[in-house]
Order: C-alpha cells, then sequence, then structure tokens
C-alpha cells in the first residue's frame, strides 16, 4: 500500500572503540556520552546493532523486522538477510590491518556469512592523511618473504587521501583506516539500490564536496554515472584513472575488460588525476581556471570530434593522449577540458 513508500528514518546505535573520540556526538549530535565513540552504525540490521524506527507507521519496529515481515518495502530483493551496513567511523587512532572474503568464500568457510565490499566516502581528515589499501607483493611467495622477514614498511600499500575522496575496497585487499580520518562507509556497489544510503552520500557532498575516482571500465563509469544523477553538478568533481590494461597483484585474474582499477594504479598516479580534477594537497590553493571562456559542444562538433563521421574515432584518440579512459563520452570530455585546462589548452588539444 502507498504509506509503505514513505523514508524510513531510524535511531543509529554507537559504538565504543578504543581508537574511537568525540565527533560523534560534538559534530553530529548523536546523545551517547564519553570520549571513545567510534561508529555510529545509521542503517544496520546486524544482530549486533539493529537499528530501531524513529516515526511513522513502522516506528517502534527494528529495521530486522522490516526486513523480514515485509520483502516489498526493500523491493522484494532476494537476499535471506539485510544485506548492507552504512557506518559514520571517527578514527583517532591506526586501525587493525584486515581483508575481507567475498560471497562464495564466506559462504564455504563462515557459516554461511556474506562476504563484505566496503566503500568508504572521507568526510574529514588531517593533512598528509593517508589510507592501507592493498600490498606491494608480486607474488605469494614475495608476501609470505616479506612477512616472515618483517618488511611491512615495504609491503604494506599507503595511498593519499583528503576530504571528499570515494573509494571503493573490493573483497581481499588489505586495508585499514588511519588516525584522524573521519569516513562514512557505505558497504558496497548495493549502495546504488538503497535511496537512504545513497541520500547519506547526497548530504555528505553538501556539506563537503564529493570527488568521484572509480575504476575505469564500464562498472567504474556505471557507478559514476549513478552519483551524477544523483548529487548536483556543484558538489562534484571527477578525476579519472587512466586505462592501463593488465592484472592487479591482489587479484588472481585480470577483470572482465582486462583494465586496472584504482587500487592497482601508482600513489603518484592517484595523486595526479587529484590534481587533475582540482583537488587541493596540505596548504596549496585550488587551482584556477585561465584564459577565456568554456568551451562549447559546437566546439567539439566544429572539430570533429562530435556528431560527424569519424567524430568517435577522432574521439578516442583524443582520450587516449590525454590517459583519460576509453568509455568517456563527449559530455564528460568537453567537462574535463573545461575543468582541467585552460581555454588556450584545450583548443590546442582538440585541434591538434
Amino acid at each position: 500500500m502507498q504509506e509503505k513508500k514513505e523514508l524510513i528514518f531510524l535511531d543509529p546505535v554507537c559504538m565504543h572503540n578504543i581508537w574511537g573520540g568525540r565527533k560523534l556526538r560534538e559534530e553530529f549530535g548523536y546523545p551517547v556520552e564519553g570520549n571513545d565513540i567510534g561508529e555510529c552504525w545509521g542503517i544496520s540490521a546486524h544482530p549486533e546493532g539493529d537499528g530501531v524506527v524513529r516515526d511513522g507507521i513502522w516506528q517502534g519496529k527494528k529495521l530486522s523486522e522490516i526486513w523480514e515481515g515485509h520483502p516489498e518495502v526493500f523491493g522484494n530483493l532476494q537476499y535471506d538477510r539485510y544485506p548492507l551496513l552504512t557506518k559514520i567511523i571517527d578514527a583517532q587512532d591506526d586501525l587493525s590491518i584486515q581483508v575481507h572474503p567475498d560471497d562464495a568464500y564466506a559462504r564455504e568457510k563462515e557459516n554461511g556469512s556474506l562476504g563484505k565490499t566496503e566503500c568508504w566516502y572521507i568526510m574529514d581528515c588531517r593533512e598528509n592523511a593517508t589510507l592501507v589499501i592493498g600490498h606491494n607483493a608480486g607474488s605469494e611467495a614475495e608476501l609470505k618473504e616479506m612477512v616472515s622477514e618483517g618488511k611491512w614498511q615495504e609491503l604494506i600499500r599507503e595511498i593519499p587521501i583528503q576530504k571528499g575522496d570515494f573509494i571503493q575496497i573490493d573483497p581481499g585487499t588489505v586495508h585499514a583506516i588511519k588516525a584522524d580520518t573521519l569516513i562514512l562507509e557505505t558497504g558496497g556497489f548495493q549502495i546504488f539500490k538503497d535511496p537512504e544510503k545513497m541520500a547519506l552520500l547526497q548530504r555528505a557532498a553538501q556539506r563537503r564536496g564529493l570527488i568521484v575516482l572509480t575504476d575505469s571500465d564500464g562498472a567504474g563509469f556505471v557507478i559514476r554515472n549513478r552519483i551524477k544523477g544523483t548529487i548536483p553538478a556543484q558538489f562534484l568533481k571527477h578525476a579519472y584513472i587512466p586505462d592501463v590494461y593488465g592484472k592487479e597483484r591482489r587479484k588472481r585474474k585480470a577483470g572482465k575488460e582486462g583494465k586496472l582499477g584504482v587500487e592497482g594504479m601508482p600513489p603518484q598516479v592517484l595523486e595526479q588525476v587529484l590534481r587533475r580534477a582540482g583537488a587541493a594537497f596540505l596548504e596549496e590553493s585550488a587551482p584556477e581556471r585561465r584564459g577565456g571562456p568554456a568551451l562549447t559542444k559546437a566546439d567539439l562538433f566544429a572539430a570533429g570530434l562530435s556528431g560527424g563521421p569519424g567524430s568517435a574515432e577522432k574521439r578516442q584518440a583524443l582520450l587516449k593522449q590525454l590517459e583519460l579512459p576509453e568509455h568517456m563520452s563527449a559530455n564528460a570530455l568537453l567537462a574535463v577540458l573545461n575543468g582541467c585546462y585552460s581555454r588556450e589548452e584545450a583548443e590546442a588539444f582538440i585541434g591538434g
């Protein structure tokens, strides 16, 4: 019935952790005491933190009860339990390094549990902050050797982060949150099937701004386009990694399109693409756009990059020259040219 389509607001469950802090109370207003508040489970049907509906027709019910008794509210998804968990994490100290299984491994080895994909939106962090994402071993034998010899600095891979970054952590990826980082954890690709989670991401983007950095394959562009269609453009910046073909060290085989993902890119490449998107690092100022009015679709058409015979091929050649993904549309290319280059630089590219 129609009234069941109303938004469901939950009273969150807050967790005390030895690495927690005070931001969840002082900045977000959650009524919980202590100086060790590490996590707010904002949307959860987990047995250890089952959210209770605040008001409306489901007032007083746990999210798990609605999931089990009224699957139509969630689109009759074919899961035996609510599959997502959204947290806000306030880490005032380094967390332990972890790695999570995928669904198949967890089903077999963990008594039928689900695997775990994580997505992190960086709401705040200190200057020069990093996260642990992946490792640098080139083989299983090298991994065992580096562990046995205690070469942790050489083994563990850290990437630079700043406010507004969005990072996906696939199953099997070594990862850890470091000190003085505030993260919205969205729980994986399924976020795009859950309007409540997207609403949280939208509110965070309005508060902090959002840089979208995804893999360069088709799945990455599905994620990017979903975000573009939901969050107003003034709160978004887009960073694009180049198409690089190969297999990531952490994976047993290459992806469907054979391209390296974000986690397979060297840190200097990630820094470069974030700078190109307009990110400022440390005490730097955001880059200013120089020289003349923005390019238009008419400019692309006149340059033979859109709407004419051979335009797709010519556009692909320019994308390759600029080290941009082959899946980019003419509109996305136009946004990059206008957002990352001066008028003179952009004209030189499209006229070359």
